[in-house]
């Protein structure tokens, strides 16, 4: 069953060394893992967001521009195309 994460530990999810308490799922880490995904997706102009619900699982939503918003051709995308809602490099 998936645990899903408190709405009080949402904010916070995105900072280094920030930890859910771990006595609800028994796993340790480093904290450092959300943080940096969400640097790497931001350091190429996307966004992620994340919902959740107790008891109901949470999900990780991430978008990706598929050419730099300097580009103003879309030369740099030329093996890339769009099928149904995927993008296929």
């Amino acid at each position: 069953m998936a645990l899903g994460i408190p709405e009080k530990y949402l904010p916070r999810l995105w900072e280094r060394f920030y930890k859910v308490d771990k006595s609800r799922t028994g796993k340790s880490g480093t904290g450092l893992g959300l943080a940096i995904v969400k640097n790497i997706i931001q350091d190429h102009d996307g966004q992620i967001e994340v919902s959740s619900r107790e008891k109901g699982g949470t999900t990780f939503t991430f978008t990706l521009p598929i050419c730099p918003e300097n580009q103003s051709e879309l030369s740099c995308c030329q093996d890339i195309s769009v099928e149904g809602n995927e993008v296929v490099v």
